[in-house]
């Protein structure tokens, strides 16, 4: 994010990291360490303040049973501490999920991919706003980028044929549809532990399933991805 910026997108974390040596380099103990370890150091991350991620989020937000879409506010307020949050209802949440979308359009629009869009990778504060976060897996969208770099419960089905698909935007766009999906039912549409298992149904999985799990307005949105 160093190289690409923020510019005037609001939805993209920003960090950055600093190696700080833990102990001088003057001292014994260091010299020491240094013949033992040959490194002896820290790494510290400060990142921009969020509240959690999303996977927690709706972790909680199921765990706490009916919930009625008409006072998200409440639910809300039981996930994170000291929230007076400007959402609304269920469809406030699944459609602020768009602020990720409008995240990958800055990448986009920079020639960049994310290549690994989940639910751990998005935070949330107690105003409601989605950030997208972890750019370790980011790549150039104009170079070939045909290795399944990322998590496999979220690959798109052209990463894992054979012979794949370069990496591309729409691959994005998948991840956070299976994301939003995820939200709503609280665990993955695919929940299975073999990754091989799960190679083969995104290969084969058909979108039409949300017919039968997800309302109208929203699935025409998470198709729109």
């Amino acid at each position: 994010m160093q190289q690409v910026g923020t510019g005037d997108c609001p939805y993209l974390i920003e960090y950055y990291g600093a190696m700080i040596d833990t102990v001088s380099k003057d001292s014994c103990e260091f010299c020491i360490i240094m013949f033992f370890l040959k490194v002896y150091s820290e790494l510290c991350i400060c990142m921009e303040l969020m509240d959690t991620t999303l996977r927690r989020f709706y972790q909680t937000m199921h765990q706490l049973g009916n919930i009625d879409p008409n006072n998200l506010d409440f639910l809300v307020r039981r996930v994170i501490h000291n929230v007076k949050s400007t959402l609304v209802n269920f469809y406030s949440l699944i459609l602020s999920l768009t602020q990720i979308a409008s995240a990958l359009h800055f990448l986009a629009e920079k020639q960049y991919l994310h290549r690994d869009i989940k639910p751990e990778n998005i935070l949330v504060n107690d105003r409601g706003v989605f950030k997208l976060n972890d750019y370790g897996t980011c790549c150039d969208m104009n170079l070939a980028q045909t290795d399944p770099i990322g998590t496999i419960a979220y690959f798109p089905p052209e990463l894992v044929r054979n012979p794949p698909a370069p990496s591309s935007i729409q691959g994005d766009m998948w991840a956070l549809g299976i994301s939003v999906v995820e939200t709503i039912l609280g665990q993955h549409p695919c929940p299975l532990s073999n990754g091989i298992e799960r190679f083969l149904i995104l290969t084969e999985w058909n979108r039409d399933i949300l017919e039968s799990i997800i309302p109208d307005d929203v699935r025409a949105l998470i198709l729109q991805l």
